[in-house]
């Protein structure tokens, strides 16, 4: 069954509770990191079918721990394209990830540093 917005039942469900989160932005960008995988992908994909994409900032995270990671930038950066959706490739700093309390530690706090400073340029 499709809604009044020609969404399904089951999309308006799923959607739901991103667009509220959207809602409550105001006007203000959205950031979206985004690893390339599944779940990241999927929720960027519904932040954009909410007809946001003009608000949307995915953010790629380079920590360049494997010999992939900048083929998965570009794998963001293609979909983003598709969808009209700004895209940002950051590079982790690797002092930030070796400093850490083990690789996953390190990589964490080097991704919110580097959402941090997009944060802080985004805003101007």
């Amino acid at each position: 069954m499709v809604s009044g917005t020609g969404r399904t039942e089951k999309e308006t469900a799923i959607l739901k509770p991103l667009q509220r989160l959207l809602d409550q932005s105001a006007d203000r960008p959205i950031i979206i990191a985004c690893s390339g995988g599944s779940d990241s992908m999927t929720l960027v994909h519904a932040a954009a079918y909410t007809g946001l994409g003009d608000r949307l900032i995915a953010v790629y995270i380079d920590h360049q721990l494997h010999s992939a990671s900048a083929a998965h930038g570009t794998f963001v950066q293609r979909q983003c394209e598709k969808m009209g959706i700004r895209f940002i490739y950051e590079l982790a700093n690797k002092e930030i990830i070796g400093a850490g309390e083990g690789i996953e530690a390190g990589a964490r706090a080097a991704r919110y540093t580097a959402l941090h400073g997009v944060l802080e340029r985004v805003r101007g």
